[in-house]
């Protein structure tokens, strides 16, 4: 039998897993599923559950594997014929899908699968397809194959062609209530208050479980320390950036986007903000008296945009140089 403990969805993905689940069993699975939710939602988790249910010969009627039939066998030894992973080229200088995996692809769909069932791909991040590869793919949409089950994962929807997301049926992991992540977070961890990791991850469970890790607390520290110091008109970017290019930038954008938008919430004057760093509000509120929300939300959507520009070919730390001096002068 399955691994009832492996298998488990997490709890904040059972409904959508049982409107997947009811329409296949009406007969009405669409044949691309889109799902999406930010980093730490166990997007792929939820995925390769999927398949895992999709392969089996004798799933019950929950849709969970039976693990002792063959296409179970196979899937749990990493090796089963009818599962694809279509992923960035690890030899791309863009750590983009290239064209060549799509068509190789569609190659493969126009062949039935080999046990007779369903045949699964993955596509995971999808955002990382460029341009060639999703105009490939959006062909291969249009004209489905019926054993063929199309899955596309992606913490940025908004990055995909509008074209693409309107073949597939959209399924968004959403947080789970505040409180139900909390308690899910002490029963996993043992930690007896996880809620500013929670926090950090704006309500991700698996992220916020991955932050307890005290050497990302303690660089998280550090980089909002020398960002408080900028907005006071102490600090040097350039060094400051030099620093950060050492850290995880995708991680550090979310967090600077996170301290901006904690600022934001406190030049508002609210009595009781909900804070993304409830453990710095003082020294966040008082940098908030002397900033102009206009010129705050500008540069909120700087960051933003910063972030996105991560995926190119431009040069990070000049970015990063360029966005903190523009913080550190928008104190005078």
């Amino acid at each position: 039998m399955v691994d009832k403990a492996e298998f488990a969805l997490l709890p904040w993905q059972q409904a959508l897993w049982l409107k997947v689940m009811q329409a296949r069993s009406a007969g009405r699975l669409h044949h691309a599923l889109l799902i999406a939710g930010m980093r730490g939602m166990g997007k792929i988790r939820l995925a390769r559950s999927l398949a895992h249910s999709l392969l089996c010969h004798s799933p019950d009627a929950g849709g969970i594997p039976c693990g002792t039939c063959r296409g179970c066998r196979l899937f749990q030894a990493g090796n089963h014929p009818d599962l694809h992973r279509v992923e960035p080229d690890p030899e791309s200088k863009s750590g983009g899908i290239k064209i060549e995996a799509i068509r190789d692809l569609a190659q493969e769909g126009s062949l039935s699968a080999h046990s007779g069932g369903y045949k699964v791909v993955i596509i995971a991040p999808a955002e990382r397809m460029n341009g060639p590869a999703a105009n490939s793919l959006l062909k291969t949409l249009e004209e489905p194959t019926a054993s063929t089950q199309m899955v596309l994962v992606t913490a940025h929807p908004g990055r995909l062609l509008a074209t693409i997301r309107s073949r597939c049926q959209q399924l968004h992991l959403m947080p789970p209530p505040e409180s139900k992540a909390l308690a899910w977070l002490r029963e996993r961890t043992g930690v007896e208050d996880p809620l500013l990791a929670l926090r950090l991850a704006n309500g991700a469970p698996l992220e916020a479980e991955r932050l307890l890790d005290p050497e990302l607390l303690r660089q998280r520290e550090q980089a909002l320390d020398a960002f408080l110091a900028l907005g006071e008109g102490r600090g040097d970017p350039v060094g400051t950036a030099g620093a950060w290019m050492k850290m995880d930038l995708p991680l550090l954008f979310e967090w600077l986007g996170g301290w901006v938008a904690d600022i934001l919430r406190l030049c508002s004057r609210h009595p009781t903000p909900r804070l993304n760093n409830p453990d710095r509000g003082e020294q966040l509120a008082r940098l908030s008296a002397g900033m102009s929300p206009v010129q705050l939300h500008r540069f909120w959507q700087r960051v933003v945009e910063t972030a996105e520009l991560l995926q190119t070919n431009l040069n990070p730390q000049l970015m990063l140089e360029s966005l903190l001096a523009q913080w550190s002068d928008m104190r005078r």
